[in-house]
Parts: C-alpha cells; sequence; structure tokens
C-alpha cells in the first residue's frame, strides 16, 4: 500500500476514533419519549391515554376472537359434511 493512502486512512481513522469518542460524552439534544410526554401531558391525561391504549387492545382481541371461532365453525361444518361419490 502506498504511503499516500497508508496515511489517509490513517487519518480518517484517528477522525473517527474522535467521534466515537465524542459521541459517548453527548448529552440528549431532546429527552427520552416517555420523559417528554410526562413533562407535557398531566397525570389525568396520561391515565385516560393508558386507558384508550387498552381499550384499543380489549376491541382488537373481540375481533380477533370473532374470527377464530367462525374458523372454528367453519371447520366444524366441512367435518360435518361425508363427500360420496
Amino acid at each position: 500500500m502506498p504511503d499516500d493512502e497508508l496515511r489517509a486512512l490513517s487519518e480518517r481513522v484517528a477522525a473517527l476514533e474522535r467521534r466515537l469518542a465524542s459521541i459517548g460524552t453527548r448529552r440528549r439534544a431532546l429527552p427520552a419519549p416517555r420523559q417528554l410526554f410526562d413533562t407535557l401531558l398531566p397525570r389525568e391525561a396520561r391515565g385516560h391515554l393508558r386507558a384508550s391504549g387498552r381499550e384499543q387492545l380489549r376491541a382488537v382481541r373481540a375481533a380477533l376472537d370473532r374470527w377464530i371461532e367462525g374458523s372454528e365453525r367453519e371447520d366444524e361444518r366441512r367435518r360435518g359434511r361425508i363427500r360420496v361419490e
């Protein structure tokens, strides 16, 4: 490898090492999302949002349960038939 390429690579590695070292010491410009959420919204609003999230999950569960029940009924209906040729 020519000296010029080796020097350029060494400089690049040194620059990357400096950059990596600065990443570890840098502070976040913005707070973590959870902290931001807690800071912006009052406790009561956060409680309502959590409750609404649970309700949405329950709605999805109800829809899945109905879909599964329909699939099971279809399977039972098919098993009840005997095909005669």
